[in-house]
């Protein structure tokens, strides 16, 4: 995503109730996308927060 895109759908996710934060390419990175993520801190608030954000349209894809 370029910035511009990830930060829309932060300011989406945000409105639905969501704690997302966009993330910054690597530096020197060949292929500089911008990610967005809801942060949680542990696996069964990741499943539980992979499973909200599916049944809010999303596709979300658990990285630990």
């Amino acid at each position: 995503k370029k910035s511009a895109d990830a930060e829309k759908q932060v300011a989406e996710l945000k409105k639905k109730g969501f704690r997302a934060i966009t993330l910054g390419p690597a530096p020197g990175d060949r292929n500089p996308l911008y990610r967005v993520q809801v942060p949680v801190p542990n696996q069964l608030q990741a499943d539980l927060m992979k499973k909200q954000l599916e049944a809010a349209g999303y596709k979300p894809i658990l990285k630990q």
